[in-house]
C-alpha cells in the first residue's frame, strides 16, 4: 500500500501569467503592514516538532474555530492571518483578466493538438514556435503553422454579424443599456424571435470586451496615463437570480463591485463573482473522487468554487466517528446524484443554473 504523500505546511506558491509578467502568488505571510514580517512567506516544507535549527522563525502553524480552519501565527507581533489557497487566487485572478478582455488573441490561441508539445504554448508569447502561413480569404485572420506537428491556426475573432444586422445591434445595444426585458427588446428591435437575440447580445459583449481590455491593456503597458488626482467612488451590489430548473431549486446570490473616476466617469473596473465556464456536475464529481472535502479549504484542488454538498461534508479534523461515516454516505449519495444528473435530457439547464452558484469564488 502506497504511503499518502504528506500535505505541505502552508499551501505552495503558485505561478501566474499576465499581461504585465508572470507573478508567483503566495500570501500566507502576516498582514500587518507595521511588522518586520510583513510580506515575508511561511515556509512551505513540514518540519519536525520541537526545536529545531531549520524552524520557521517568523511563524508557527495556528488554528481557529476548533481546529478545523488553519492560521498562522506571527511571531514577530501576534496576529493570526488564516491560510488561504494560492491556487484558488491565481485561477480567480486569471478568470478577471480573461473576463476583462485584457488578453491579446495571440496571447490565448496555440497548437490546437493536444498531442503536441506546442499545445500550452500561445503564439504571442512564443512567436519562435510558429511561422506565418497566409491569411484568410473570408475573415482577413492571420494562419499561424506549428514548427513542431505541422497544424495550422487561424487567428481570428468566431463572433461577427451579417451586414443586415449591425444596425439592430445599435438599435439592441441601446435598449439593453436601458434595461429593457429580453422580449421587448427583441420586439423593438425589429428581430424576428427571442432566439435571435442572444447571438446579437454576444456580438456586443465581445465587442465591449475588446475594446474595454485595450484600454485597460494600454493603462497595464503605460500607454495611458491616468491624471495626477483622481476621486475614485466604488460601489458594490448584489444580484439574487432564482432558480430555472426542478433539479437545483437554490436562489443564488451574486456580488460586484465597481470603481469609477468621478470626474471622468471612466469605470477602472466592476467584476462579479460568476464563472459561466465551470461545470458544476464536474467539479462535484472530481471534488468527490480525489477527496477534495476531506482537506482544509486552502488546501483543495477547488478551494476557489464552493462545492454543492459542503454544508454536509464539511471538512473538520476533529469530527465524530458517527458523523464521519454519514459523511461518507452523503459524498456517496452525491456521486451518484451527480451521474444520475448527466444522464438526464435537461441537463444544460441544470448547467445554466448551478454554473451560477459554483462560479461564486472564495479563495
Amino acid at each position: 500500500m502506497e504511503a499518502k504523500p504528506r500535505r505541505p505546511r502552508v499551501p505552495e506558491a503558485h505561478d501566474l501569467d499576465l499581461p504585465g509578467g508572470r507573478l508567483t502568488v503566495q500570501v500566507n505571510h502576516c498582514r500587518r503592514p507595521d511588522c518586520a514580517s510583513f510580506g515575508v512567506p511561511a515556509r512551505t516544507e513540514p518540519g519536525k516538532t520541537g526545536p529545531l535549527a531549520d524552524r520557521d522563525m517568523n511563524y508557527k502553524v495556528h488554528s481557529t474555530n476548533k481546529g478545523t480552519v488553519p492560521s498562522l501565527k506571527c511571531k514577530a507581533c501576534g496576529e493570526n492571518p488564516l491560510m488561504k489557497s494560492n491556487l484558488g487566487i491565481a485561477e480567480e485572478a486569471g478568470r478577471l483578466a480573461d473576463a476583462a478582455g485584457l488578453w491579446r488573441l495571440d496571447e490565448r490561441r496555440g497548437c490546437g493538438s493536444p498531442q503536441c508539445a506546442n499545445h500550452a504554448r500561445p503564439i504571442g508569447l512564443h512567436p519562435d514556435l510558429y511561422r506565418k502561413r497566409g491569411k484568410a480569404p473570408n475573415s482577413g485572420g492571420q494562419h499561424w503553422q506549428c514548427k513542431s506537428c505541422g497544424r495550422k491556426t487561424l487567428l481570428s475573432h468566431p463572433v461577427r454579424l451579417r451586414k443586415g444586422a449591425r444596425a439592430q445591434a445599435v438599435d439592441l445595444f441601446s435598449r439593453i443599456a436601458n434595461k429593457s426585458p429580453v422580449r421587448g427588446a427583441a420586439r423593438g428591435a425589429g428581430l424576428g424571435s427571442a432566439a435571435n437575440y442572444y447571438p446579437i447580445l454576444d456580438f456586443i459583449h465581445a465587442r465591449c470586451r475588446e475594446r474595454s481590455g485595450a484600454a485597460d491593456r494600454a493603462l497595464i503597458e503605460g500607454r495611458m496615463r491616468l491624471p495626477k488626482s483622481l476621486t475614485l467612488e466604488s460601489d458594490s451590489q448584489e444580484y439574487t437570480l432564482n432558480w430555472v430548473s426542478r433539479l437545483d431549486r437554490r436562489n443564488v446570490v451574486l456580488s460586484a463591485h465597481c470603481v469609477v473616476d468621478a470626474d471622468s466617469r471612466f469605470i477602472l473596473g466592476l467584476h462579479a463573482n460568476f464563472d459561466g465556464e465551470a461545470d458544476p456536475f464536474a467539479v462535484n464529481a472530481e471534488a468527490a473522487r480525489i477527496g477534495d472535502m476531506e482537506s482544509p479549504e486552502p488546501f483543495r484542488r477547488f478551494a476557489r468554487k464552493p462545492l454543492g454538498y459542503e454544508d454536509v461534508l464539511w471538512a473538520g479534523h476533529r469530527v465524530p466517528r458517527a458523523k464521519r461515516s454519514r459523511r461518507k454516505g452523503m459524498r456517496m449519495a452525491a456521486q451518484r446524484r451527480s451521474a444520475h444528473q448527466r444522464t438526464r435530457r435537461d441537463v444544460a439547464d441544470t448547467g445554466t443554473s448551478m454554473s451560477c452558484g459554483i462560479g461564486v469564488s472564495q479563495p
